[in-house]
């Protein structure tokens, strides 16, 4: 009898044992599975940027690159390609912060920048956070920084980092290549 009970004692802990590593495993494989799909979101937004910032088009009093308080990231872009900045057949693009964490891509903005008139934005996120704080112009060397981060839960961004609501900031340089600074 004594042997059967130290048996069941013994074999209980093991299960208990098993069973935590399961718990252990499958917090570890969620967590990596929600930084890998901010990871992929946030290369996208960075490589949708630098895509379309390398057509930007300016002149000495038209900057290109227009952050408009926290919510508009504007961008004239060279739609006529001849390399000249022209208002009328150049377009605005935007990049738009919409509630929590959801960032928008409008590629033919018009009335400043700040409407899509009558087309669909593309949101390309859900995640981001910091959009406010994201960019810092350098006019004088036609280089943008932009450095986003994006949390699982941005409505929760006081448990940002922690294991069920990770984080991934990542960073990139823009240059402004058609760009007339004079």
């Amino acid at each position: 009898m004594l042997e059967l009970l130290v048996a069941i004692i013994v074999m209980s802990l093991v299960m208990m044992g098993v069973y935590c590593i399961q718990i252990f495993s499958d917090n570890q494989v969620v967590t990596s599975n929600r930084k890998a799909a901010m990871q992929n979101e946030v290369s996208f937004i960075l490589e949708h940027m630098s895509k379309q910032l390398n057509q930007a088009i300016g002149d000495g009093s038209t900057y290109p690159v227009n952050y408009d308080t926290g919510d508009y990231f504007q961008v004239w872009i060279d739609s006529d390609h001849d390399g000249i900045f022209n208002a009328t057949s150049d377009k605005q693009i935007y990049y738009h912060l919409t509630g929590a964490g959801a960032v928008e891509f409008c590629e033919n903005a018009t009335s400043g920048g700040k409407s899509c008139a009558g087309f669909t934005p593309e949101v390309l996120s859900k995640h981001i956070i910091n959009f406010p704080t994201a960019f810092t112009i350098n006019n004088a060397t036609n280089l943008v920084y932009v450095n986003l981060t994006a949390c699982w839960d941005p409505a929760q961004v006081a448990s940002c980092g922690s294991l069920k609501n990770p984080s991934v900031t990542m960073s990139t340089c823009i240059f402004l290549p058609s760009v007339a600074s004079n």
